[in-house]
């Protein structure tokens, strides 16, 4: 696999993303961090752990979103039939036959 950046690299740019953050938002007034799940959130968890060290981690309102079931880019298939399920509402049994419903 082709790596884009060192880790040494990943690093400074982590730094450098928290510093940004910090100096359009010093308070961190009316500001949320979301990391996307699932890889997002790897690099959310490092973005929050540097703003946490130049401010007090009270101040930083950090959530994650899982946005599997709102994706458009993969099939029914590739998500599973327990998500799929869980998506068309919950199951109920009419006349012993299951139905959605």
């Amino acid at each position: 696999m082709k790596s884009i950046l060192s880790e040494q690299q990943l690093t400074i740019t982590i730094k450098r993303l928290a510093h940004q953050v910090l100096e359009n938002h010093p308070d961190l007034a009316d500001t949320v961090l979301i990391g996307l799940q699932p890889r997002g959130v790897f690099l959310s968890d490092r973005i929050v752990e540097e703003i946490a060290r130049q401010v007090d981690a009270e101040k930083i309102r950090y959530g994650k979103l899982d946005i599997t079931f709102y994706r458009d880019d993969i099939r029914k298939e590739e998500v599973g039939e327990a998500a799929v399920a869980a998506l068309a509402g919950p199951l109920r049994h009419v006349g012993g036959n299951p139905t959605r419903g």
